[in-house]
């Protein structure tokens, strides 16, 4: 069974597209016309979401959204419906893949989906519709009504659409139901692929503007994901890296004296602990966020070196 980068996720017989996409979050885009949903699962990230209230009323356009990203010159090899539930916005969800196929005829197209609101109907039209991909997220022992419902329309996906994809959550004692899920073959996506969707196009402007990264010249790309990272001294310690990092003159870093922190490039960590015995050192993980039109860094971990 391959493993993918960073053995963060498995994956048996096929992968899909759009998951090997996902992974840096490049020429990919995911959209919903609001955050309504069928259901109420107790691990879903949504109600997190910003203006997760403002979206159970209103709606978004999604076709003009799309149109006017094609405007503006945006190149999509992957495009994803999402919600809440999609289909409780079927016409729009039609109408946008349609629109998608226009704009970007070689794009794999996805849905996501709990499957509750499937029917022949409306799976004859994502079908005319082009969709290349539908996604039913699922968890085991969800013993509703609707399951069977969900099995049945799982099948008649298969027959209609090129691709089938089914999500689940890693949950406790369900071992057996996963289990029965392989024989069609799956993948395993960990939150690490989540993540890496969004860290990479947040981190963007620190691989392609030479001056973000003159102004945060002591934070680097981590190995093998796309946080930014460096080495963090605190108290005493701080004062003391930074007159090692003075004498040294070429070293780049970030003091606070108020709060006795000093962040400098993780790859001087050995060499710090080696000129100045007895230190203690973090990992510092970091984000870039928009906020007022500029960016602002925001620490995410915070974990300790160990000698």
């Amino acid at each position: 069974m391959p493993l993918r980068k960073r053995r963060a996720s498995i994956w048996r017989n096929w992968i899909s597209p759009a998951r090997l996409a996902c992974r840096e979050g490049k020429e990919t885009g995911s959209l919903f016309v609001d955050l309504r949903c069928t259901k109420s699962c107790y691990f879903c990230f949504n109600v997190n979401q910003p203006h997760f209230e403002h979206f159970q009323k209103h709606r978004r356009n999604i076709v003009l959204e799309l149109e006017q990203a094609h405007a503006s010159g945006a190149n999509y090899r992957c495009l994803a419906v999402t919600g809440g539930e999609p289909l409780l916005n079927e016409d729009d969800v039609i109408a946008f893949f349609r629109r998608a196929k226009e704009l970007y005829p070689h794009c794999h197209t996805r849905l996501y989906t709990n499957g509750e609101l499937l029917n022949d109907r409306n799976l004859e039209r994502l079908a005319e519709s082009g969709l290349a991909e539908i996604r039913f997220s699922v968890k085991p022992r969800d013993f509703d009504s609707r399951q069977e419902h969900v099995l049945h329309a799982m099948e008649k996906a298969v027959a209609a659409l090129p691709n089938v994809v089914i999500e689940m959550p890693v949950i406790p004692g369900s071992a057996d139901e996963m289990k029965s899920l392989m024989r069609l073959g799956v993948h395993y996506c960990s939150a690490d692929n989540r993540n890496s969707a969004q860290v990479s196009p947040q981190n963007a402007p620190f691989a392609h503007s030479e001056d973000v990264r003159r102004h945060y010249a002591w934070l680097a790309f981590g190995e093998g994901d796309h946080f930014l990272k460096c080495a963090k001294a605190f108290g005493d310690d701080a004062e003391r890296v930074r007159k090692w990092a003075d004498a040294k003159e070429s070293v780049p870093y970030n003091f606070d004296g108020s709060a006795e922190r000093i962040a400098f490039p993780l790859k001087l960590a050995q060499e710090a602990r080696e000129a100045l015995p007895g230190i203690d050192l973090g990992l510092n993980t970091s984000i870039l966020e928009e906020q007022n039109g500029g960016l602002l860094l925001r620490e995410v971990g915070l974990e300790r070196i160990e000698a």
